[in-house]
């Protein structure tokens, strides 16, 4: 296993170059510099990966890097004209990105350097590095750290740190220019210090206790779902005069059809940001068949992780006999149980992270809970009786809880009225995602050659991003690559078998000890999930398949689907005057289930 570093320096090499023939570039001078101030901050050695010293001769850097990426937990990017310019910055960007909720745990595991004013940075032609430029610009540059003023100056100036800041201890006068020593000295230690805090914030996830699975080694991209759940859940809720969920007993979703992953999303969301739940835990409920919330929870009543928790701060959770009788009764007992957790485990954690062997701050500076949170998935609900109004009304409406709901279904068929926050809906996993995931279980996480990354490409196209389906054939792929297997030879089978023919996959024993839940894979097979769709199409829907069926899936002239559906059902799809048109709503159910979709963006 690769060794963990805490910090990934990303640098364009013409930003490194020594101004002096036997002097140290800019960059080399600031990670000894940095490492030289974290000591001495913390008492601790930060382990940065930095191409120049973690690199040795002679090895296939690109590999090393890719490597590096994977196993930091920070990335530091020096952010100038000549990184925005270098495909390698961007392909380096993009790594972590894929894989930044996984590494820092929340979405801000980047920390920008200026070498030049944001306003200074321009791309190029190159729609690739212009949209990259814009992602850069969408940060939060409060928490930048502009080393600009110096940068022309040279890395000579960091070796003057030490003697003018022991001058200022003696000598007071005020303040010189905006480059003044003593400045940059400030903003190197404000660096240093939210480097400390952010992972301290990541020992702090290690504290939550819970029963969601860990986090998937090969989980890659989904970066925009998880910020935008991320959002709702701390901008406050409609109550607090927020847009977001915000405790308070609000309701997100994350609903797609079945294969896209909405499970998997909202566990890796409960690793990514287990921080923010240290106090209160985040907690599963599978809720498939259960038409109650009662009915659901007590699930969690036996459950050995939920005692583990409670063990000196509660008593075990026992219900009378009148509430496992009565479902809304067991609903109450245990969400007050899991307040209490909540609320009781404030200063466990506490004590917990000031004897972390992992933290980096000083005892003083240490993070505080401002607010304790406990997280509740409700996972696979298949019922909208589970979450009627009268349900949803036994949420606590109280800033302690959250609660996330995966569901096929859509949001609007729970009638959970003010309760129910905007939903985030899966989309199918991008073709450079699932390419991505493809390469992750392959040898060295690398295709053999540029011919196998190709047929990787169409193999990725092929399964529409239907995620499971991805990571089935990855896992496939990966278990079989000894033998020489390779994508260019599945691709052959994919052609002749089809999308149903991954179904076969998860008997591989092979792919069984690779892929998150074998045994969901084993249930939710492809040919079951598109039947789960097609059960609940209406008629017309169900026409409208049909017709579309008998021509290439890329060749479907959505006219020519109006037209005949409309004919066939004409009593039930002529619009009147004065109401909506109908076909909308047909294409509408066909769109939701992902059955199909449209090759040019339409008005639906």
């Amino acid at each position: 296993m690769s060794t963990m570093h805490e910090i990934f320096l990303s640098y364009s090499r013409k930003d490194n170059h020594p101004k002096q023939p036997d002097g140290e570039g800019w960059v080399t001078a600031f990670e000894r510099e940095l490492k030289a101030r974290h000591r001495n901050y913390s008492g601790r050695d930060l382990d940065i990966f930095f191409d120049q010293t973690s690199i040795d001769f002679g090895r296939d850097w690109k590999r090393e890097l890719a490597a590096g990426i994977r196993s930091s937990r920070l990335f530091i990017a020096f952010l100038s004209p000549h990184y925005i310019a270098s495909e390698n910055c961007l392909w380096e960007w993009e790594e972590y990105l894929r894989r930044e909720h996984s590494s820092a745990r929340g979405d801000d595991g980047i920390l920008p350097i200026f070498f030049v004013t944001p306003s200074d940075l321009t791309a190029s032609e190159d729609q690739s590095i212009a949209a990259w430029l814009e992602d850069i610009k969408r940060r939060n540059w409060a928490k930048c750290c502009d080393l600009q003023p110096w940068f022309e100056r040279g890395p000579e100036v960091l070796a003057e740190l030490d003697a003018a800041e022991r001058l200022a201890q003696v000598k007071a006068h005020p303040r010189a220019p905006a480059d003044d020593l003593r400045t940059l000295a400030e903003r190197l230690d404000e660096l240093d210090r939210r480097i400390a805090a952010r992972l301290d914030q990541i020992a702090l996830a290690d504290l939550a206790p819970g029963n969601v699975v860990r986090s998937h080694e090969h989980f890659v991209g989904r970066h925009m779902e998880l910020s935008t759940l991320h959002s709702l859940m701390v901008a406050g809720g409609p109550q607090s005069g927020g847009h977001g969920t915000g405790g308070r007993g609000m309701i997100a979703a994350a609903h797609s059809p079945g294969g896209l992953g909405k499970t998997a999303l909202a566990r890796q969301y409960a690793h990514a940001y287990a921080g923010f739940y240290a106090a209160g835990g985040t907690w599963e409920v599978g809720c498939e068949g259960a038409s109650s919330l009662g009915l659901a929870l007590l699930r969690l009543v036996d459950d050995r992780n939920l005692q583990r928790a409670a063990q000196g701060v509660l008593e075990p959770l026992v219900l009378t006999e009148a509430e496992r009788n009565d479902s809304d009764l067991a609903a109450v007992a245990i969400l007050d149980y899991l307040r209490r957790l909540t609320l009781g485990r404030v200063e466990v954690v506490r004590r917990e992270l000031k004897q972390h062997p992992d933290r980096h701050s000083p005892e003083a500076d240490l993070p505080i809970m401002k607010q304790p949170r406990c997280l509740l998935i409700l996972d696979n609900v298949d019922q909208p009786r589970l979450l009627h109004a009268d349900q949803a009304a036994l949420l606590p409406a109280e800033e302690w809880l959250e609660v996330i709901v995966t569901t096929r279904l859509s949001p609007t068929a729970f009638g959970a009225g003010e309760r129910w926050a905007r939903a985030v809906e899966i989309e199918p996993l991008p073709d450079a995602d699932a390419l991505d995931l493809l390469r992750d279980f392959q040898p060295g996480h690398q295709f053999r050659d540029p011919e196998q990354e190709q047929a990787a490409r169409q193999i990725a196209r092929a399964l529409d991003g239907y995620t499971l389906a991805v990571e089935l054939v990855a896992a496939y792929l990966g278990a079989h690559a000894s033998e020489g297997y390779q994508p260019s030879d599945y691709l052959l089978r994919l052609q002749n078998e089809g999308l149903i023919g991954v179904d076969s996959l998860v008997q591989d024993p092979g792919v069984a000890k690779e892929v998150r839940h074998a045994t969901d894979a084993d249930r939710n097979r492809m040919a079951t999930l598109i039947g789960w769709s097609l059960t609940r199409l209406s008629p017309p829907a169900r026409a409208a398949l049909e017709f579309a069926s008998l021509l290439q899936p890329d060749q479907i002239p959505l006219s020519w689907l109006e037209i005949l559906t409309k004919q066939r059902h004409a009593e039930t799809l002529t619009d009147q005057p004065g109401y909506p048109a109908k076909w909308p709503s047909v294409w509408r159910e066909l769109y939701d289930l992902r059955l199909l979709h449209a090759a040019e963006e339409i008005e639906v």
